[in-house]
């Protein structure tokens, strides 16, 4: 089993030896590791720092993540491929305890744990306060169509990633979003590694904090743009287009005014310039990414044709060994125990009533008619809540 680990870089001369050096020390057999690092056509000192180091140097003109990682995943040749950044740090056991999150066939990416390292500028204490640099609450299908496993702390499967076309290289940012997202609507499962741990520092100027901003914002339209169909009735765009335009002015024109607040300590202050600039940028780069596409410019433009209407059918996936359910044009949302998703898997087989207790009895070691109740029960509330045809073949 080979694991290629793929870092795409674009000017990351601060950090990228800090980078590499911890993968290079990272307590895996050497044999069954190789190291990539995608240049994305930078113009500092990326070039010759990754010479300095004994990896595979790969190029990617076309300045995009997606079309970086794709230039990785063409340019190596393992069973598994991981991916992080180039201003992140990896445990020395990282890969490790991310490879045992592959607990079935039907894994298709594990994510692990992002700790921002000790904050030092307003910007470091500005990602940290707001939670930027946290994997956890991107498995959080609550909140999000699809969970998403974030490359800054990732390991996919070749075979998965290749089955549903890889990157899409139209996305300068947000790319890994889109891969997680075509992965789950094909059935995939993703697992979180809590132990597996890369140290992430953010933007070290406010110009990098623009620039990743301004990006996130391009990016983000592109993806509401595909997605859309999964998303709430839309006459246009959908409920939230809506609500993104309707919440970033207001929200800038409220701390815009806060600044003033004579009560506010330098700090506040500060997180207050942050947010103005942080809003404005993804408001600014939603907007003219828009006004891109309409004119079929930017790089994509109108070659972004949505996926096939969802309609009001369920999407299910399988986060963490839990299955959970979610309706696409309604605020519905299920997530069953470890328990109950083995019920609804062996539905999903086509097993009848029976055969479910006894398989969930022999999972729990236990007689089947001291389960077969609550076996029942669950069912029942399952067809109260109109999932059961979700589930079985019946």
């Amino acid at each position: 089993m080979k694991i290629s680990v793929v870092v795409v870089v674009y000017n990351g001369a601060r950090t990228l030896s800090d980078c590499l050096s911890s993968l290079l020390n990272l307590d895996f057999p050497n044999e069954d590791l190789e190291i990539a690092v995608v240049d994305n056509n930078s113009t500092d000192a990326t070039k010759e720092i990754i010479k300095r180091f004994p990896v595979t140097y790969l190029f990617e003109h076309k300045r995009s993540r997606g079309a970086a990682r794709n230039r990785g995943v063409r340019g190596t040749t393992g069973d598994y491929i991981a991916f992080t950044d180039s201003d992140c740090v990896v445990d020395r056991q990282w890969l490790t305890h991310l490879m045992r999150g592959f607990t079935n066939d039907n894994v298709a990416g594990c994510g692990g744990k992002l700790i921002q390292p000790e904050p030092r500028t307003f910007i470091d204490k500005y990602y940290r306060a707001n939670m930027i640099f946290f994997q956890r609450k991107n498995f959080n299908r609550a909140i999000h169509p699809f969970p998403l496993v974030a490359t800054a702390n990732a390991v996919f499967r070749r075979s998965s990633v290749m089955a549903v076309g890889a990157f899409d290289d139209k996305f300068t940012m947000n790319e890994d979003t889109d891969l997680s997202w075509k992965l789950s609507l094909a059935g995939y499962q993703f697992n979180y590694c809590d132990d597996a741990v890369v140290y992430h520092a953010p933007p070290n100027t406010f110009v990098e904090f623009m620039r990743n901003n301004f990006e996130d914002g391009f990016g983000f339209r592109y993806l509401l743009s595909k997605y859309r169909n999964y998303y709430q009735k839309d006459p246009i765009i959908g409920f939230v287009y809506l609500c993104i335009f309707l919440t970033m002015p207001k929200m800038l024109i409220r701390f815009s005014f806060s600044i003033f607040d004579t009560k506010l300590s330098f700090a506040e202050k500060m997180a207050l310039l942050l947010n103005i600039a942080r809003t404005g940028g993804l408001c600014f780069s939603f907007i003219y990414a828009s006004l891109t596409m309409m004119s079929g410019g930017g790089g994509g433009g109108k070659a972004f044709s949505p996926l096939p209407r969802a309609g009001d059918r369920p999407l299910v996936s399988l986060v963490n060994d839990k299955l959970s359910v979610k309706y696409a044009l309604a605020a519905s949302y299920y997530v069953a125990n470890k328990t109950g998703t083995k019920i609804l898997s062996l539905l999903r087989e086509g097993k009848n009533t029976n055969d479910i207790i006894e398989g969930i009895a022999c999972a729990c070691h236990c007689d089947k008619t001291m389960i077969e109740k609550d076996v029942l029960a669950f069912i029942d509330d399952v067809k109260k809540e109109g999932l059961y045809g979700v589930f079985a073949h019946e």
